[in-house]
């Protein structure tokens, strides 16, 4: 709960691969899932495995490979990886003001 300033929901964005294959992955598929669920989706900076998901998981999850592409696109124009993370925080404002 934000008491002294107005509240400003942010945009989570995961590092990791998400994959339902074992640890982390699939830590990401249920946290990815969650989000999405809470209208809140996260931003991708991996591409995530989607031939490892169940069908359901793939179809509900599929609406965050627009965001992915967004900061891959940026990231292979730059040649420069740290750029990821700038372009990450470009897409979560966005995301934010739309």
């Amino acid at each position: 709960m934000c008491v002294e300033r107005p509240c400003v929901e942010q945009t989570l964005a995961l590092t990791w691969q998400l994959s339902e294959i074992h640890g982390w992955g699939l830590v990401g598929v249920h946290t990815a899932l969650h989000l999405v669920a809470l209208g809140r989706p996260p931003l991708l900076l991996e591409k995530p495995m989607m031939s490892s998901l169940r069908p359901e998981n793939r179809e509900r999850l599929n609406v965050l490979l627009d965001g992915h592409r967004q900061v891959a696109a940026i990231a292979d124009r730059s040649n420069d990886l740290r750029l990821a993370s700038t372009a990450a925080r470009s897409c979560m404002r966005s995301a934010t003001a739309s």
